[in-house]
């Protein structure tokens, strides 16, 4: 709920942006001379937003990727080892009640 309304407030604010900058041209300069169309300041805010989006997705992409294989493996042994407590639960002798030591017979017969 939190990211939700984080995300509208920057909706919010990129267009009061826009409304106050519609008018607004800049042209990008290179390195090499070259230079680009005078472009709306908002549309180079908005595809300077998406590119850095993109990088962030590429660069999280591969840690995210092996989280998940971690996840699998850990489940998998997880399962492995509820199946071995059951198997071992089920064949293990009832002790409800507790047994009398061989300490505890001495103790009874002094």
């Amino acid at each position: 709920m939190i990211r939700l309304l984080i995300l509208l407030l920057v909706i919010i604010l990129y267009f009061a942006f826009v409304l106050y900058n519609m008018e607004e041209k800049i042209a990008l300069k290179y390195v090499l001379g070259l230079s680009t169309q005078p472009l709306p300041i908002y549309l180079l805010v908005l595809g300077s937003l998406i590119i850095g989006m993109l990088l962030a997705s590429i660069l999280v992409f591969p840690g995210w990727i092996r989280m998940q294989l971690e996840m699998r493996r850990q489940r998998k042994t997880i399962e492995q080892m509820e199946q071995e407590l059951s198997h071992l639960a089920s064949i293990a002798p009832d002790r409800t009640k507790p047994e009398k030591s061989a300490y505890a017979d001495e103790l009874e017969e002094t």
